[in-house]
């Protein structure tokens, strides 16, 4: 079910073109994660965030695996 989520999110609604900008509120979930590796593969630049410091270190390796911008 992520990855349904995240694909109507990034390609249904919002169009996601090759190397658009994309924000992920929550990006150390569930729906963020399969969110932000779809749009890496996809060639857009993603900035991420989260809400617990547990989010956030997460995220800090999450930022070494995909480039990603906290």
């Amino acid at each position: 079910m992520p990855a349904l989520t995240a694909y109507r999110a990034l390609f249904q609604r919002a169009n996601l073109k090759l190397g658009k900008n994309v924000l992920v509120h929550g990006a150390s979930g569930w729906i963020g994660l399969q969110t932000v590796q779809m749009a890496k593969a996809h060639g857009a630049k993603v900035i991420g965030t989260a809400s617990k410091p547990e989010g956030e270190k997460w995220l800090s390796k999450l930022a070494q695996m995909f480039s990603l911008i906290m």
